[in-house]
């Protein structure tokens, strides 16, 4: 699920999302968007085929947390259901409805990824800590440290979180790049041609 911060006033405008029928038109949603994102999702629908996602728009404000420091409302969440299918719901308070869309779809395609636990996924894990570590002493870290699974959606979908991710550490070198270094050699090559995708 996705939490925005700071608290803000209710977003009038989710006819985009009201308009969303089919599994398509949420893909077709995103491209509009994120035009880069939707080619990773082409490559991955490609080998894992097009689940069947059903979008809602809830009538109700997201619930408000405190997050990694910071007071947070609820944008959007999603669900499989028991017949595999997925359900995302975006609440009426949500600030940017399409990236919200966008990050709860990047949900469905990583989930699988990460329960696998693949060299790649290794790698990314290895990432995720390191970057967790060297931003350990910020109080209101962003929403892509609570945790791994939140992460990688940030890191596909935000980009301020990316580069939240290359500002400088106090030697003076973009953590992200610090990061790949302590990234095993077979899997820089990954991280930074997926960085560039996106």
């Amino acid at each position: 699920s996705l939490y925005a911060s700071p608290i803000i006033p209710i977003h009038n405008d989710l006819s985009i999302i009201r308009q969303i029928k089919t599994s398509d038109d949420v893909i077709s949603t995103i491209r509009k968007k994120y035009p880069k994102l939707a080619k990773l999702l082409k490559i991955a629908i490609s080998s894992i085929g097009l689940p069947d996602i059903k979008v809602v728009v809830s009538n109700s404000d997201g619930e408000i947390a405190i997050i990694n420091g910071v007071q947070r409302q609820k944008q959007g969440n999603v669900i499989q259901n028991k017949d595999g299918s997925w359900t995302i719901t975006i609440f009426r308070s949500a600030k940017h409805p399409v990236k919200t869309l966008a990050h709860e779809v990047v949900h469905i395609f990583t989930l699988g990824a990460i329960s696998k636990n693949d060299s790649a996924t290794k790698a990314c894990r290895i990432f995720y800590q390191y970057c967790k570590d060297s931003f350990a002493k910020d109080e209101a870290k962003p929403y892509g440290f609570k945790s791994f699974k939140e992460f990688i959606a940030e890191f596909f979908i935000n980009e301020e979180f990316r580069e939240y991710l290359k500002s400088k550490s106090p030697m003076d070198q973009s953590v992200f790049d610090t990061a790949v270094k302590n990234i095993p050699q077979e899997h820089k090559n990954r991280i930074h041609s997926l960085y560039d995708s996106i």
